[in-house]
């Protein structure tokens, strides 16, 4: 992430490292099935969380830009960035997680006024982590890894979508996100650019790596790019 934040998975619990806070560990609250691998990868501020038994996860990760977030405010102000991000994915309302604590939102601008659904439960400092965490799995590939390249996410390792078994060899591929439409990063498919695609013949993706200019792609016995 762009923050000075470390995320990692410990049994079913997801937490995170605020390193600017003294390495405070703060859970998250997301609750993930017993005995899953989930792995991460993070674009534009925000993380995303698959594996195949709970789909994707998404994490909007952003920080307060308020001088004095007191006890009983009822708005509180973020950064501009993350302002935006949750108004690109139309996340104006629900649930912020500040230090572990849950503050319910009813609305937030571009700018980053947040207005609080009731008021502020505690007292935070600027520059404290903000977290608004959305499970978006429904209608999206179940993987087991995602990464992303040339503004796609990219998802291999999924057995079945829509009710229907897939090769293990396909990648599930995104529309193109720009500045304009960075919503486009989870929307799938096979149309406006979004695409399903087999790599090789046969056998299973086993591990995907982006780099600036190419996508490699590993399955058990053969490497494309």
């Amino acid at each position: 992430p762009r923050f000075n934040v470390t995320f990692f998975t410990l049994s079913t619990k997801v937490f995170y490292i605020e390193h600017d806070r003294s390495d405070a560990v703060v859970d998250t609250g997301i609750a993930l099935t017993q005995g899953t691998t989930t792995r991460m990868g993070d674009y534009n501020g925000d993380l995303y969380l698959t594996n195949t038994t709970d789909g994707i996860r998404q994490i909007h990760i952003m920080r307060l830009n308020d001088s004095a977030p007191n006890s009983g405010d009822t708005s509180f102000t973020i950064d501009q960035d993350g302002g935006g991000r949750l108004n690109a994915f139309g996340h104006t309302s629900g649930t912020m997680r500040i230090r572990g604590t849950n503050e319910g939102y009813s609305a937030v601008t571009v700018g980053g006024v947040v207005t609080h659904s009731t008021s502020l439960s505690r007292t935070y400092a600027d520059n404290d982590i903000a977290i608004v965490i959305t499970n978006i799995s429904s209608g999206l590939p179940f993987g087991s890894k995602l990464t992303f390249w040339k503004e796609r996410m990219i998802v291999i390792g999924v057995d079945s979508h829509a009710s229907a078994d897939v090769a293990g060899s396909t990648a599930f591929m995104s529309k193109f996100a720009s500045s304009r439409v960075s919503e486009n990063i989870i929307a799938f498919g096979i149309t406006g650019g979004a695409t399903e695609e087999m790599v090789g013949k046969s056998g299973r993706l086993k591990n995907i790596v982006s780099t600036r200019d190419y996508l490699y792609y590993f399955k058990e016995d053969e490497t494309y790019y």
